[in-house]
């Protein structure tokens, strides 16, 4: 056999190699970070609670040593638009640092304290979570041209 020859089967059984790999891993990647879309009728329908509040805090927690970490944000509550009493919630959602450790979680919502927010809410393992992550927390604007 010729050299060319043996080259090209090299070749094409690494590439062949390459995108049976890439098959199996992209799935699985993909699968990771997909949010369901939800319409704002949706998110309202699906929320136990639909707040606007003031972001007080953060902390990070891992509940099980061997389970994954939640950053946990206290929310002053401004207003419950589904008739609630509480004046300040705790949010829990998956991720964060912790001991050293990071969790990363693609499309997680981002709590700045300080600012304010309106977030639909839903009962999770460990309390109260955003119903569709980060598509369920919207920015208050007050002043400013986006007012």
């Amino acid at each position: 056999m010729s050299l060319w020859i043996l080259r090209g089967r090299v070749r094409a059984t690494t590439a062949v190699f390459v995108l049976i790999v890439s098959a199996l891993l992209i799935p699985s990647l993909a699968a990771a970070s997909t949010v369901l879309y939800r319409t704002d009728a949706e998110l309202i329908r699906l929320s136990e609670r639909v707040v606007r509040a003031q972001i007080l805090r953060q902390r990070s927690e891992r509940p099980n040593p061997d389970g994954p970490i939640y950053t946990v944000t206290t929310l002053s509550v401004i207003e419950d638009l589904t008739g609630g009493e509480a004046d300040v919630v705790e949010v829990w959602e998956i991720g964060g640092i912790h001991q050293g450790e990071f969790l990363h979680v693609g499309g997680a919502v981002e709590y700045v304290p300080g600012t304010e927010i309106l977030v639909c809410l839903e009962r999770g393992p460990h309390g109260l979570r955003s119903v569709a992550m980060g598509f369920s927390k919207f920015d208050v604007v007050t002043r400013g041209p986006a007012a």
